[in-house]
């Protein structure tokens, strides 16, 4: 099954602002969709990515979507960015309204009942997305209706492919533009863990919605070995 990913994370930094914009917001990699479209893939799904903060501006996002169309259409979303998130939904339906949309992220988690009757919404996955977005789309592969509201199930973080980065084109984006000035290019970054035990108010709570209350962390190896994977493809510094 194809599916195209949308990223739309261009409040903080606007149009055409990857590779450009020396700051985070505009290169980071979105690791959740990483991860996604990593284990979408490993199950033999095709997956593409739309990252608004490559595109000009709506008319290219416009040409885009049409080029896709009817598709299907994953768009992850934090609150500050539903915004743009609901103006491309929009426009999905508006193009051809066929076209199945499955939003997931923070917002549909955390502010569900914001969501949860907008019709031109297909389907919400909450909480964690991997596992729940690839076997949506084996469903609607074999024809099937699967309940429009889906409880993300919980992967276990050992057992996941690294996250996608070339999708996002990082080596553009991420690897030179680092997170913090002090820290030198090539610059990566990795996710250890899920989840925190903790309470505070910045997070919380958000973050236990999202991840349960548990901190679920990878193993020494695990994580040592994704950066040799990435040392040796991308010498980072």
């Amino acid at each position: 099954m194809r599916a195209t990913l949308i990223f739309p994370g261009i409040t903080s930094c606007g149009w055409n602002c990857f590779g450009k914009v020396n700051n985070s917001e505009a290169n980071f990699i979105p690791h959740g969709l990483a991860y996604i479209a990593a284990y979408a893939k490993s199950s033999g799904h095709s997956i593409d990515v739309i990252d608004m903060r490559r595109l000009a501006g709506w008319d290219e996002f416009t040409r885009e979507i049409k080029e896709r169309s009817p598709g299907i259409f994953g768009i992850s979303s934090m609150t500050v960015d539903f915004g743009s998130a609901l103006e491309a939904i929009r426009i999905i339906k508006e193009i051809n309204d066929k076209s199945v949309i499955i939003l997931g992220g923070v917002h549909a988690t955390v502010a569900f009942d914001n969501v949860k009757d907008d019709i031109r919404i297909d389907y919400i996955i909450k909480r964690e997305g991997e596992i729940s977005f690839r076997d949506l789309l084996s469903k609607l592969e074999k024809g099937e209706r699967p309940d429009r509201i889906i409880d993300g199930i919980m992967p276990d973080i050992n057992m996941l492919p690294y996250p996608d980065r070339d999708l996002f084109g990082f080596i553009d984006g991420e690897m030179k533009f680092p997170w913090l000035l002090h820290m030198p290019a090539p610059f990566v970054s990795i996710i250890a863990s899920r989840g925190c035990p903790h309470k505070c108010s910045f997070c919380q709570p958000a973050e236990r919605a999202i991840f349960g209350g548990k901190a679920r962390i990878r193993s020494v190896e695990n994580v040592i070995d994704e950066l040799k994977y990435l040392r040796d493809r991308h010498r980072f510094k």
